[in-house]
């Protein structure tokens, strides 16, 4: 992790002093029920994204004004590794820490503030999307290593950027 110092397992500080907590990773597709926490905190700033066991789903919670509203979409998977993770915090805390009212709805229509950068789970979903939309079953295809052919072919721009052909030539590629 490039921009993070490794403190604990799935504990991380960035140079800015933040403090990212992603301890709950090792809970990730245990078969229990309820919801994992992921945390940022920066000074007295703490944002976390909250999601199911299997790392599908997004929760926030919206404290202001003196009620808590917890606020979602299913339409999210929780990144493969720490470092993408420890992005999308890093971009809500950024966003808390700014004089700007926080745009919920930016993080739950999936941008979770990372710009034009798209990760792995984003590339994911887009062919699970794709295929569901064609009527395909997912499973027949090697979708990680798909997402991975789509993200580094298009060096981590809009899946739906993509050449037609190229992405089917992915796609046959992948077919099992």
């Amino acid at each position: 992790m490039s921009n993070y110092t490794k403190t604990a397992e799935h504990m991380y500080e960035g140079e800015d002093g933040t403090v990212y907590d992603l301890t709950e990773q090792d809970d990730l597709n245990d078969g229990f029920g309820g919801y994992l926490h992921f945390k940022a905190k920066r000074g007295e700033t703490e944002v976390e994204i909250i999601t199911n066991r299997a790392g599908m789903g997004l929760w926030v919670e919206d404290r202001r004004d003196g009620y808590k509203q917890v606020l979602g979409t299913l339409q999210y998977r929780i990144p493969d590794d720490d470092e993408e993770l420890c992005a999308q915090l890093h971009a809500m805390i950024d966003q808390a820490d700014s004089d700007e009212e926080l745009d919920w709805g930016y993080y739950l229509r999936g941008a979770l503030g990372r710009g034009e950068e798209f990760y792995l789970p984003d590339y994911q979903q887009y062919i699970v999307d794709y295929l569901e939309n064609c009527n395909q079953d997912p499973n027949e295809w090697d979708v990680e290593e798909a997402a991975e052919e789509l993200r580094d072919l298009l060096d981590g721009a809009n899946p739906e950027e993509v050449d037609n052909d190229a992405f089917n030539e992915i796609l046959i590629k992948n077919q099992r």
